[in-house]
C-alpha cells in the first residue's frame, strides 16, 4: 500500500499479527523479496544491492550484505540453509550462505533450461524434495527448479501476472496483485 511497512498476518483470517518499517524504502512500482528461514526475515529491495537479515518480530536489522548482480532482484527464498535471490535481469539465480556471509554459485537458469523465458516476479523454496519455485512470464508458467543444478523438473500454467510465490506445507500460493490462487 506504499507505506514501507511489512505486515506479518494471520494465515487463518489475514488480521494483521505485527508490523514493522521495512529497512529501504520502496513505492509500488518496484518490487521486494521476502524469506523466512525459520529463525531470521530475509529482505531484499527490487533495485536496493543489499540483502538485509532482520528479527521477525522487531524488524531491527541484524546484518546486511551487498549482492553484486544485475541489480533488478525480483524475489528471495530460504532453502536448505542458503539464500536464494531471484536476478530478473540475468534471468540467474544467485546464492547466498548467511553462516559465511558469502555468495555461493549462481544457477543460470535459461542457460541451463533451452527455450525457458524470463523468470521474474516470485522466488519460493520447498521442500521434500527440495526445490525453488519460479514464475516464467514469457509463457505463464510456474517452474520447479532443482537448485543443485538450476534445472527444471516441472512445471504449470498459471496464467498471466504473478507477483510472488510462497510454499507452505508444500501448497503453491501465488499472489497475482488482486488475489491469492493455491496449487
Amino acid at each position: 500500500d506504499g507505506s514501507n511497512q511489512i505486515v506479518e498476518l494471520d494465515p487463518t483470517n489475514g488480521d494483521e499479527l505485527n508490523s514493522f518499517t521495512a529497512p529501504d524504502l520502496w513505492d509500488t512500482s518496484n518490487h521486494c523479496g521476502l524469506a523466512y528461514d525459520g529463525k531470521s526475515l530475509w529482505f531484499i529491495h527490487q533495485f536496493g544491492g543489499q540483502l538485509y537479515e532482520l528479527d521477525p518480530d522487531t524488524g531491527a536489522v541484524i546484518d546486511q550484505d551487498a549482492i553484486a548482480g544485475t541489480g533488478n532482484y525480483q524475489g528471495l527464498a530460504a532453502l536448505g540453509g542458503k539464500i536464494y535471490i531471484l536476478d530478473q535481469g540475468s534471468s540467474d539465480i544467485l546464492s547466498f550462505d548467511p553462516a559465511t556471509d558469502t555468495m555461493g554459485p549462481t544457477l543460470d537458469i535459461d542457460g541451463v533450461n533451452a527455450g525457458l523465458g524470463l523468470i521474474s516476479s516470485g522466488l519460493a523454496g520447498a521442500t521434500n524434495p527440495d526445490r525453488l519455485i519460479v514464475y516464467d512470464t514469457s509463457d505463464s508458467e510456474v517452474h520447479e527448479i532443482d537448485p543443485s543444478t538450476g534445472a527444471y523438473t516441472y512445471s504449470f500454467l498459471a496464467g498471466p501476472t504473478i507477483y510472488g510465490l510462497a510454499v507452505i506445507n508444500n501448497e503453491i500460493y501465488m499472489n497475482n496483485g488482486a488475489s491469492f490462487a493455491v496449487f
